[in-house]
């Protein structure tokens, strides 16, 4: 339980720290609009203390604000890959911004797991798109956490 609740604290955190700079520079009256579209993008972060380059992507799925979100985790020192996938709600907090929570799974040689994802995305330009998040994995307690940028289409 202890872990859990460490996992929950870290993806709140990555949430609020990405969310301030949004908040400096967003207009209120614009948070209803969010980010639409679908991207793939490249990234890099932490996992199980090694660093990691990420493949990621955001498929949006109609006109609702859900999105499914593929990401491949290759961890160059130990040459292992990881790979989780969530469906997620993309709540519009600001102009071209989403913060974004959903749950899915996780998997690799060793295991697969539920997982829940919590992360912010905003679009810099037409096609430029950068993202944040952090994923709660049950089976081993992981919080991987990542940052990329992506080409939106």
């Amino acid at each position: 339980m202890r872990q859990f609740l460490n996992a929950l604290a870290t993806i709140s955190a990555v949430g609020a720290i990405a969310t301030v700079p949004v908040m400096f520079c967003a207009n209120p009256a614009s948070a209803e609009t969010g980010m639409n579209g679908s991207y793939i993008g490249v990234g890099g972060g932490v996992a199980d203390d090694l660093g990691v380059i990420t493949l990621d992507g955001r498929v949006q799925v109609g006109s609702a604000p859900v999105s499914l979100r593929p990401s491949l985790l290759y961890a160059p020192s130990t040459g292992d890959v990881a790979g989780i996938a969530t469906v997620t709600y993309d709540a519009p907090i600001a102009q071209n911004t989403n913060l974004y929570l959903g749950a899915g799974g996780a998997f690799n040689d060793d295991f697969s797991s539920f997982a829940l994802q919590a992360g912010i995305e905003t679009a810099v330009s037409d096609n430029v798109v950068i993202y944040a998040d952090a994923t709660y994995v049950t089976e081993t307690s992981e919080v991987p956490v990542k940052v990329g940028i992506g080409y939106r289409f």
